[in-house]
C-alpha cells in the first residue's frame, strides 16, 4: 500500500477549506478511485493558518509497512 501526504505549511496566505473539501477532494476521488484510492482523510491543524490556498503544498509518499 502507498500513502501519499500533502501538506500545507502554515502561512500568512489564504487557504479555503470550503473550497478543499467540496471541489478539490470528489475531483481527487473521481480521478483517482478507478486506480485504487481508498481513503482520503483531511485534517486542519488546530494551530494552522484560520481561512484553497497559494501556498505551495510539500507532497510525501510513502510506502505502508504496518
Amino acid at each position: 500500500m502507498i500513502r501519499v501526504t500533502v501538506l500545507y505549511p502554515a502561512s500568512e496566505k489564504n487557504f479555503d477549506y470550503d473550497y478543499y473539501v467540496n471541489k478539490h477532494t470528489p475531483m481527487v476521488l473521481d480521478l483517482w478511485q478507478p486506480h485504487g484510492l481508498s481513503k482520503i482523510e483531511i485534517n486542519k491543524g488546530l494551530a494552522g493558518i484560520p481561512n484553497f490556498t497559494d501556498v505551495l503544498p510539500k507532497v510525501q509518499v510513502n510506502e505502508v509497512l504496518i
